[in-house]
């Protein structure tokens, strides 16, 4: 059966470290596809993707979850849209070479994003045949959008709802190393 979020809090089991991967900006789409499908294989039915210079405000976090009417359908997260994909092959962002378009799909920005059961699902059963990009969280988007444009998957995700998580976590901004600083 799924495991859900009480059941994990019970179990003080929240956090997953992988193991195999090369810890570089590059590879970030590759540990996500990794920890989704190490999620769905372990009968986790949501995923809470937190990096770890990311302070979540977990009592808001679980309210939010709870008042949810149907999380296995919810992309959650501080959303980017009509973000330009960048054309610089010297900028670690460089992504034209990778995704054709002039413009991502509205993402959640990467430090902190949630994401339902139908699209772990999807994601997990499709992981061999999904391209790696360089950036991971549009790229989780891309996927979704490959998915919406392809009859057979179409509907699985065609009914997935974009929630803003609003204050519900704090990124450290870590430029200088003597200090840190928070964005509320």
């Amino acid at each position: 059966a799924p495991r859900d979020l009480e059941e994990a809090l019970a179990k003080d089991d929240l956090i997953v470290r992988l193991k195999g991967f090369e810890e570089s900006y590059e590879h970030l789409s590759h540990k996500t596809l990794g920890i989704l499908s190490w999620a769905y294989d372990h009968g986790y039915s949501h995923v809470l993707k937190v990096d770890d210079d990311v302070f979540l405000q977990l009592d808001m976090f679980v309210s939010w979850y709870k008042s949810l009417p149907s999380p296995h359908r919810v992309y959650a997260g501080e959303f980017v849209r009509e973000a330009v994909v960048n054309t610089n092959p010297k900028s670690k962002w460089y992504m034209s070479d990778q995704y054709h378009k002039p413009v991502f799909p509205t993402y959640a920005f990467g430090p902190c994003y949630f994401v339902g059961s139908d699209i772990v699902t999807y994601i997990a059963t499709h992981r061999k045949n999904l391209p790696l990009f360089r950036v991971e969280d549009a790229g989780l988007s891309i996927w979704l959008e490959e998915a919406r444009a392809n009859a057979s998957t179409r509907e699985l995700l065609d009914h997935v709802e974009l929630v803003d998580m609003d204050n519900m976590y704090y990124q450290a901004e870590c430029w200088n190393p003597t200090a840190i600083f928070t964005t509320p």
